[in-house]
């Protein structure tokens, strides 16, 4: 994953005490959106650039079918669908390979612009397969800038393996979250 020894990149990660790269553990059911879009409206009010992306609930979605998984862009600000509407009966994952892809382009873009966090709602089935935001996870890690990732129980082995010891586990709870993300990004209270 990294151009440099992990000794050295662990080194710049943790300095000032604090290490810039974070995971969130969730359970199956559970989630960390309300948590990271809580992070994302404190720093987009102060002005912080942060790459990624945020799940965000469908209004009006049908409650009888799976809804749509739609995004949010934190550097642009528009929303995208990543799901593939496959029908009311259909099993299994519905994730839209191609529309991630694409997104995924952009939030490489919002780092080489000057992004102070990259947020990441999910690291799961499309990173632990080498896709979905796995370079831009890596891509920030290189330049030093925070990362903050929610993993679902399930895939904390994958995300282990990813980080190889470069990352701590926050708890879910939003004070916890808000002040590792202060700290990662150097950001004093007003």
């Amino acid at each position: 994953m990294l151009d440099r020894p992990r000794h050295k990149v662990r080194e710049e990660l943790a300095r000032d005490g604090v290490v810039r790269v974070a995971a969130v553990v969730f359970p199956k059911g559970g989630n960390v959106d309300a948590i990271f879009g809580e992070v994302a409206r404190r720093l987009e009010a102060r002005g912080v650039p942060v790459a990624g992306l945020l799940q965000e609930a469908v209004p009006d979605a049908d409650p009888d079918c799976c809804p749509p998984m739609l995004v949010r862009d934190l550097a642009a600000g528009r929303h995208f669908t990543i799901s593939e509407d496959r029908g009311r009966e259909a099993r299994g994952c519905r994730l839209d390979w191609d529309a991630l892809t694409r997104i995924a382009e952009q939030t490489r873009a919002a780092l080489r612009s000057g992004a102070r966090l990259l947020l990441v709602n999910r690291f799961g089935k499309a990173e632990t397969a080498g896709r979905g935001l796995r370079d831009s996870i890596e891509l920030a890690i290189e330049t030093g800038i925070p990362v903050l990732v929610g993993v679902r129980d399930e895939y904390v082995g994958d995300w282990a393996e990813f980080h190889g010891g470069l990352a701590v586990d926050l708890p879910a709870r939003e004070e916890d979250v808000l002040a590792w993300v202060m700290a990662a990004c150097d950001i004093r209270e007003a």
